[in-house]
């Protein structure tokens, strides 16, 4: 298959084509493809796993309080220069939400999968602790879960953790 060029000459994005029949033929294309309906104790499993995710009142309160801090009004603008740079570097007033609210941010609009995790590095131990426990309450999971971290030998963090703080002590940078 022959891709097409774009006017610059950069070769164009390739396209899936889904043929879509215009006859009563699409009904039963559609019942096959419908995916399979899960079984009984899947559905009770899943079921508990949504009453365990429905945020409580304090998570509300939380969340309503998060929303009034300075970086969610930068929410928007952070996560557009983070898709377009390499490095972005967010600097902002202590207080101001970069550290609990930006790995959220980050988590909400899809930057951590199976395979990839955010990382948030912290200068100390116990700010790695009390951060990690922080985003996990506002997630409204046990820490270990979604949030974790892992500090030398203590590693609260699970095969579902998609941000874990670690403890990074600043080096001194040596310029030659």
């Amino acid at each position: 298959m022959k891709r097409a060029s774009s006017a610059a000459g950069a070769p164009a994005q390739k396209r899936r084509v889904v043929p879509v029949p215009i006859d009563g033929s699409q009904q039963q294309q559609q019942q096959r493809q419908q995916p399979p309906q899960p079984q009984p104790r899947q559905r009770q499993r899943t079921q508990q796993q949504q009453r365990q995710r429905r945020p409580t009142s304090a998570v509300l309160k939380m969340r309503a309080d998060a929303s009034k801090l300075p970086i969610s009004m930068a929410k928007e603008r952070l996560l557009a220069a983070i898709g377009r740079q390499a490095v972005t570097i967010v600097v902002g007033e202590t207080g101001s939400g970069k550290t609990t609210q930006l790995p959220q941010f980050l988590l909400d609009a899809g930057y951590a999968s199976p395979d990839k995790m955010i990382g948030v590095t912290q200068p100390r131990r116990v700010a790695a602790v009390t951060v990690a426990a922080r985003v996990a309450k506002e997630q409204g999971q046990a820490l270990g879960k979604t949030v974790g971290y892992t500090i030398r030998f203590d590693d609260k963090s699970s095969r579902s953790t998609r941000v874990r703080l670690v403890p990074c002590r600043p080096q001194p940078l040596a310029l030659h």
